[in-house]
């Protein structure tokens, strides 16, 4: 083999080295973030239902008393 083959096909196993090793990085960030969002959408199902038991329950006991309303009083200056 001459000089130029060698290198070239050390060259060649690099790249295809560094190919792989970039295709196996976006393979676990995709995993990563397809797992992320799962979760994501688990954890809004849960609060939804929630949402909606909380809000059937209120419902059920029907419409809720209000307190009265506070009236601020004003402050004023004390004179000494």
């Amino acid at each position: 083999m001459t000089k130029h083959s060698v290198q070239r096909d050390r060259a060649e196993a690099r790249f295809t080295a560094t190919t792989h090793t970039r295709r196996t990085d976006q393979s676990r960030a995709k995993l990563e973030h397809e797992e992320q969002a799962q979760a994501s959408n688990e954890k809004t199902a849960k609060l939804k239902s929630l949402r909606l038991a909380k809000e059937a329950a209120e419902k059920a006991l029907g419409p809720a008393k209000k307190s009265p309303s506070r009236k601020r009083k004003v402050a004023t200056k004390a004179t000494a």
